[in-house]
């Protein structure tokens, strides 16, 4: 009978050495990690995980909650850069999409760039489906976050869906 497998010409010796180097490579992972060595994991009691500490709730918005506080717990819940943001552009000639960092129109005549700041009437236009934008993840310069709304609010004026693409 001819086998096509590989894994019949390595011999079996070599194989239980392998698995013997894995197993002391996990025990001593486990040792740094402060992990039991033998594989179980013990229950602990857990706090719960929290999205943001008890000293700082969230706004409370609703319907009648003014633009400025809507705009609040927006920039609460996604946190970005203040110093840029991206802009959605469209080619319809090419079929071309994506976004950019926002720039001056005097900036983009010229060579050096000046990027525009997320301001709140950034946030607002963003929110009321005018423009689209993406935020700026602090720890990665030239790496967008998006959030972008769908142009259909709900009764509290927030927007209904979101786009989170990279």
């Amino acid at each position: 009978m001819d086998r096509d497998d590989s894994s019949s010409d390595v011999p079996l010796h070599r194989l239980r050495t392998e698995v013997k180097h894995l197993r002391e490579e996990n025990k001593r992972l486990r040792s740094r990690l402060g992990l039991p060595p033998d594989g179980s994991v013990e229950e602990r009691e857990k706090e719960p995980p929290r999205l943001f500490p008890e000293d700082s709730p969230l706004p409370q918005v609703s319907g009648c909650s003014s633009p400025a506080e809507k705009i609040r717990l927006f920039r609460a819940l996604f946190r970005g850069r203040d110093d840029v943001h991206a802009r959605y552009w469209s080619d319809d000639r090419t079929g071309k999409r994506g976004y950019s960092p926002a720039t001056s129109r005097e900036s983009q005549r010229s060579r050096e760039k000046r990027y525009l700041p997320l301001t709140d009437e950034v946030v607002y236009r963003h929110l009321a489906g005018t423009e689209i934008v993406g935020l700026y993840i602090p720890s990665s310069p030239i790496t967008p976050a998006f959030c972008s709304p769908a142009t259909s609010m709900d009764r509290r004026g927030l927007p209904m869906q979101w786009d989170s693409s990279p």
